[in-house]
């Protein structure tokens, strides 16, 4: 099945990502941002941006196969 990378961003940084209510291993190990998440299968995907007293925000990407999409949350404090 052909696969993409998410890059990941917030600010602020730290938090949790989610591919599809999912917690992929990153790049860097860490899914926190910023991350580079790879091998996710080409497709529409829900990435959801998940911090400790901040609202969750969630952003739906295309990933295309062998490409790079990049999905970025500015996080609002509750």
């Amino acid at each position: 099945m052909p696969t993409g990378t998410i890059l990941a961003y917030s600010i602020p940084d730290g938090a949790n990502v989610l591919v599809d209510g999912i917690s992929y291993p990153s790049a860097f190990g860490v899914s926190r941002t910023p991350t580079m998440i790879p091998e996710i299968p080409a497709g529409n995907h829900t990435v959801t941006f998940r911090l400790t007293g901040y609202i969750e925000e969630t952003r739906t990407v295309n990933v295309m196969p062998g490409g790079y999409v990049t999905v970025d949350a500015v996080l609002r404090p509750v």
